[in-house]
């Protein structure tokens, strides 16, 4: 299941961005997840329901966007969207497409917890 290491590794960029903004803590994660990218939705969510506890971000926020599958005829020039990887052109039956959208796998946004400049150490 390659979910859980890409569930692992979006958790890893995560906290690599918030120590790079001096975050205290990750409250959210948007993905963009292509149709065609290999990813199993309902196999990473069930990923980062498992991690969340062991990693410490029991209330971590997971927002997925799937991005439809778009290819390009090198044919006749246009756009439809796609199923499978190699469609025919619905408009000239061009056997030649250009994926142009759907194999996305990546971190949109990270959101972050800033440390209250009120608090003081004890």
């Amino acid at each position: 299941m390659h979910e859980l290491s890409i569930a692992l590794r979006v958790i890893e960029i995560a906290r690599e961005e918030a120590a790079r903004s001096g975050a205290e803590k990750i409250t959210g994660v948007e993905l963009e997840v292509g149709e065609l990218s290999g990813v199993m939705i309902d196999a990473l969510e069930f990923a980062f329901s498992s991690v969340r506890e062991e990693k410490g971000l029991e209330n971590l926020r997971v927002d997925m966007h799937i991005i439809p599958a778009r290819a390009r005829c090198r044919e006749c020039g246009k756009y439809y969207k796609v199923k499978q990887f190699y469609e025919t052109c619905p408009v000239c039956g061009g056997m030649n497409p250009e994926l142009v959208k759907g194999r996305e796998l990546k971190v949109k946004s990270v959101t972050v917890e800033q440390p209250d400049t009120e608090k003081s150490s004890l």
